[in-house]
């Protein structure tokens, strides 16, 4: 059901709450004093609980823990105390006919609870919009509270002089003004927040149980009656505690060890998908790359895809390629990803999975071998060097005018990002123009170049787009992140789609990146920054043709650095935040499970992923001491990913140890 469906039929149900009144005609007195006030005593537990245990946490989520939370909590507090004092509206929760004794009492009543409840559906439907979940919590709180109120308020309108079917007409429109209050809201919500109205609606209920419904039991003096209404009110909390059971360890599929997951209902889920992205939450934990090896290995195995792409340079990336699918290439005198940060790829985690790699194509032909590449554009001045080393052998005389027209990057080989400072400053020439006129004059020779080594043009070619790319993004760095952030990811993107068209219309991918590239932009706070990634990309061009997964940890270590260029270190994770994704997965007390997003078998588990929360995301540097403002954003999980992987408890990767290196060929990518 839509939102205003479920706003709507509990708009009504309320209502119709009104109607209970009636059965104080089938009691005696003596058995309604009876039920009365354990009724209340109930809905005083119901009330506590759906504002304690629901709509409070709920609120902290949806409002970021901002202080006018707590402003709106004490107003919804204030606004009930006013409507008692000014409109002198009296609860009836008594049967006791002394309760009504003039009747024009009786029209303030009814105009006092039609407030009452135009209020009430307006914090219910408020609560609807922030989660189905929160909204069918609200509501059952606020149905026990209706029950011994409606028995009360018939009774006295009896009393006071009115007849039974016109008690029972006055009261239902009263409650009616519930469904109006819902309507509004919604109305309301399509320009403007309305998500103060669940702290407001929590400040309301814990009004009324302290200070109205809690009043009236605590007037019994009978010890028997006293544990009675002690037992209802305790019932009326641990309804509204089992109702906030976690529903991701109803429908999430755990795991005990990485090694023996099952990931056949993965595979089923992921289906004929062309392109399969596997993100991470840090570039520095070793389950999350297990994981990914595990995924890896599997969509090879059983699906054919024809390469592994990565958040790596082009040219160290070829590297491995080579070494993976067994082509014939001399030594390198440098090796693959010897630049910062070292231990993103240079770990026994991809060190494990190349070589297993390179064994499953040890058998196969040459053209289905499975390839490695990578997709980032931070190897200027090595892509350069390939592209000058591809020219010698192939056009000695074009390579003399490459090496020309790339001179004009010579003296920033050492720190390119001081070439784009000085470009847009004006104290040297920007070299746009030579890197592009040096790829449009590679591309013009494609039929000469191809017919000696088609794979090798091809391999020149990217490096020579990742020099115009390059020299533009240094460039424009300092013009904002978004414009930077823009071009790296639109790159990478370009370079999937390169190789897709490179091996055939049947051909898959696999992408490595972190999460931030690879779940949905349009679904976190970067869409608000114009920001977009390969995830959205992707999303955009493939439709459900793309599968992407995200993982998350709640704590443990993580290899990272301090800053830029700094040394790597293992750092303690911290606790995730209260209100964010990562709590949710904690309190779920399943340390290792999957969770389609896609697929999910439960629309209210959806629709509880779907509200807006923290999530965190550590990059090559971690700073624990502003994790909140470094490291987290807001997301909508299920639009951001079609599957999550989570780890409760996590650990750094292992760097590969030189040692483990001896005896290795020299053709090693990762040589010592």
């Amino acid at each position: 059901m839509t939102v205003l469906v479920w706003i709507i039929v509990s708009g009504v149900l309320m209502s119709c709450i009104a109607f209970v009144g009636a059965l104080t005609l089938l009691m005696s007195q003596m058995t309604l004093d009876k039920i009365l006030l354990p009724l209340v005593a109930f809905a005083a537990g119901s009330l506590i609980g759906g504002a304690v245990l629901h709509m409070i946490p709920d609120a902290v989520t949806a409002m970021d823990n901002d202080f006018s939370l707590y402003i709106w909590l004490l107003a919804g507090f204030m606004c009930f105390f006013a409507l008692e004092q000014f409109l002198n509206w009296h609860h009836s929760h008594s049967s006791d006919p002394d309760a009504a004794e003039k009747q024009p009492l009786t029209y303030l009543i009814l105009i006092a609870d039609a407030l009452h409840n135009f209020i009430g559906g307006m914090s219910v439907a408020a609560s609807f919009l922030v989660s189905v979940p929160l909204g069918i919590t609200a509501w059952i709180a606020a149905a026990a509270h209706e029950v011994p109120q409606e028995l009360g308020d018939f009774g006295v309108l009896i009393h006071g002089g009115w007849g039974k079917r016109q008690a029972l007409l006055f009261n239902f429109l009263s409650a009616l003004t519930f469904l109006l209050g819902g309507l509004v809201a919604y109305v309301a919500s399509a320009s403007m927040e309305v998500v103060f109205l669940v702290p407001f609606a929590a400040g309301n209920f814990i009004y009324i149980a302290a200070a109205d419904l809690i009043p009236e039991i605590k007037k019994e003096n009978q010890v028997k009656r006293n544990l009675i209404h002690l037992l209802a009110f305790s019932l009326g909390l641990g309804l509204l505690l089992a109702v906030r059971s976690n529903m991701i360890a109803d429908f999430c599929e755990p795991f005990e060890y990485i090694e023996t997951a099952d990931l056949e209902p993965l595979l089923e889920r992921i289906g004929d998908s062309r392109v399969v992205l596997v993100g991470e939450a840090s570039h520095g934990t070793s389950q999350f790359y297990q994981m990914r090896e595990l995924i890896t290995r599997a969509l090879i195995e059983t699906k054919n895809f024809s390469f592994v792409s990565i958040e790596g340079d082009w040219p160290d990336a070829a590297r491995i390629d080579q070494y993976v699918r067994h082509s014939e290439f001399p030594p390198s005198h440098w090796n693959a990803f010897a630049r910062f940060p070292t231990w993103m790829w240079r770990n026994r985690e991809v060190h494990d999975f190349v070589d297993w790699l390179r064994h499953h194509n040890l058998n196969r032909d040459p053209e289905g071998r499975v390839a490695f590449y990578g997709l980032d554009l931070y190897s200027l001045h090595r892509s350069i060097g390939r592209v000058l080393e591809y020219l010698s052998e192939v056009d000695p005389d074009t390579a003399k005018v490459a090496a020309l027209r790339y001179s004009c990057l010579t003296p920033w080989q050492a720190d390119p990002a001081t070439y784009g400072q000085a470009a847009i400053t004006g104290t040297y020439k920007s070299c746009e123009q030579e890197v592009v006129k040096m790829l449009l004059e590679l591309r013009s020779n494609e039929p000469e170049y191809t017919l000696k080594d088609g794979e090798r043009f091809m391999d020149a070619v990217q490096n020579a787009k990742l020099v115009v790319d390059a020299e533009k993004y240094y460039r424009i760095m300092y013009y904002g992140s978004r414009a930077s952030w823009n071009l790296r990811d639109t790159h990478m993107f370009s370079t999937l789609n390169t190789m897709l068209d490179f091996h055939g219309p049947n051909s898959k991918a696999i992408v490595w990146a972190h999460n931030s590239h690879l779940g949905n932009a349009s679904a976190t706070d970067m869409s608000y920054r114009g920001e977009i990634n390969i995830g959205q990309l992707c999303r955009d061009q493939f439709g459900d043709q793309c599968y992407s997964i995200g993982m998350a940890t709640h704590t443990g270590t993580v290899a990272a650095a301090a800053e830029w260029n700094g040394p790597r270190e293992t750092m303690a994770v911290m606790p995730s935040l209260q209100g964010s994704y990562e709590r949710l997965c904690h309190d779920s007390e399943c340390p290792k499970f999957l969770l389609p997003l896609r697929d999910c078998e439960s629309l209210d588990l959806r629709d509880q992923l779907s509200q807006s929360r923290l999530e965190r995301a550590i990059g090559v540097i971690y700073k624990p001491e502003s994790e909140r403002e470094s490291h987290y954003f807001r997301a909508r999980l299920p639009d951001q990913f079609d599957e999550l992987i989570w780890f409760d408890e996590t650990s750094a990767v292992t760097p590969i140890k030189t040692s483990e290196l001896a005896g290795m060929p020299d053709t090693y990518p990762f040589g010592i």
